[in-house]
């Protein structure tokens, strides 16, 4: 196996300063009660800007916080960690989500 270098510290630098920004911009922005509506029809109140997928999985159970790879935010792909924009229909899934047919490795 070839060795991964590693990013430059003038990279990582520029990165947590990016992330620094957006962190606090996202703390500026309004965070209004949402719904999260579950594939079993359960809905989950959460907080806009705030309340992430994983944040969801991890009050459903342990076991699904920890396997979870990606959720499905109103149809759409989104970041476990991503926090939720609105009120959403939330689908999260894990490795045993998909069927033996896909290779998930190389899907996302």
């Amino acid at each position: 196996m070839m060795p991964t270098s590693m990013p430059s510290p003038k990279r990582i630098q520029l990165f947590e300063s990016i992330q620094a920004q957006q962190h606090a911009a996202r703390q500026s922005l309004p965070s209004d009660p949402i719904k999260i509506t579950l594939p079993d029809g359960k809905v989950e109140e959460g907080k806009k800007w705030i309340t992430s997928p994983f944040d969801i999985a991890s009050e459903i159970s342990k076991s699904l916080a920890s396997n979870a790879l990606i959720s499905e935010v109103n149809g759409v792909l989104w970041d476990i960690n991503r926090p939720l924009e609105g009120d959403a229909e939330l689908k999260i899934f894990t490795l045993d989500s998909f069927d033996d047919n896909v290779d998930v490795r190389h899907t996302f």
